[in-house]
């Protein structure tokens, strides 16, 4: 059975990477006997290709030909997964939807590398050992193995990878852990530049580098603060225990003094004593001193006896006769 329309696709391949235009020209033939309206949609592109086709609809008489072109514009981002697309030219009648054509369009999509690497934190302090997080993502548009590796310019560093090699679809994040390790400098910091490097596992991929910074202390310089760490907990070890028994000693010495100030007589109350007893101590009473001497011959006869003058109590006397 002769189709009522034939469909030629120019051209009838096309390579292509995420972010093409791509144009293609369909040649379209009336062969039935009446007026025909056609159109061509194409089947089976990427997700997020766009299609404008120009001009929208051929008006064919019987045995006449006419050309629509059509472009297709693919997606940048998020890139169509990599691979090959049967594409299906499909051309068929406005009016009478059993007559159509289809024509197969093979389109190869290239794979895209869009491998990303960041490190946290980018520099490290520490001594013998070190360690990051590296955050890997691939952006392109198949999945990818990597390969990871690390190195310094003198060769001192010793890196461990955990994984040690990705495998990552498309349009996924993974995170690593590396550990760095190198020997201790003597006495004098030491700045040691990493290379960081991920390479897909394609042929002619292009290795993804980064950097990182290990900082590492001297030997002696942390001896001497280890050893001084030491020296001032001791310190304060001892100051803990000396400061409240010097403070005991201190109070008990106080007491003492406050006991031995109330027991012992001040200066000023010795010198508080009344005069009295100071002149009478000192010097014989003012009667004698102010009394004149006398003379014994001067002295009258009732000195000399005075128990013999005194009257008794009952009026009886020595003198008087009963």
């Amino acid at each position: 059975m002769t189709l009522p329309l034939r469909v030629n696709v120019a051209p009838e391949r096309a390579d292509a990477s995420p972010g093409d235009n791509l144009q293609f020209d369909v040649t379209v033939r009336n062969a039935s006997d009446i007026v025909e309206h056609y159109g061509v949609e194409l089947l089976g592109l990427p997700d997020g290709a766009t299609v404008r086709t120009e001009p929208e609809v051929a008006k064919l008489r019987p045995a006449e030909s006419g050309t629509l072109t059509v472009r297709v514009a693919l997606p940048v981002q998020p890139p169509a997964p990599a691979g090959t697309y049967v594409v299906g030219a499909l051309v068929r009648s406005k009016y009478r939807h059993d007559v159509s054509r289809c024509v197969e369009l093979p389109i190869q999509l290239a794979s895209v590398e869009q491998i990303t690497l960041r490190t946290t934190p980018e520099v490290v302090t520490g001594g013998r050992s070190g360690q990051y997080t590296l955050e890997i993502a691939n952006g392109g548009n198949a999945p990818v193995r990597l390969y990871l590796a690390a190195t310094d310019p003198e060769r001192r560093v010793s890196a461990v990878f955990q994984p040690g090699w990705l495998d990552l679809p498309p349009g996924t994040t993974a995170r690593v852990l590396l550990s760095v390790s190198a020997p201790l400098p003597w006495n004098k910091e030491k700045q040691r530049q990493l290379t960081l490097t991920v390479t897909p596992d394609m042929p002619g991929a292009t290795p993804v580098t980064g950097t990182a910074t290990f900082v590492q202390q001297p030997r002696i310089a942390s001896k001497v603060a280890k050893i001084a760490g030491i020296a001032a907990g001791v310190v304060v070890l001892a100051a803990a225990i000396a400061v409240p028994l010097l403070v005991t000693r201190a109070n008990d010495n106080k007491a003492q003094n406050a006991a031995a100030t109330q027991a012992a007589p001040t200066p000023a109350a010795t010198a508080a004593q009344p005069p009295a007893q100071q002149q009478s101590a000192a010097a014989p009473p003012v009667t004698s001193a102010a009394a004149p001497p006398v003379q014994a011959s001067e002295a009258p006869a009732t000195t000399a006896a005075p128990a013999a003058t005194t009257a008794p109590p009952n009026g009886e006397g020595p003198g008087r006769s009963t």
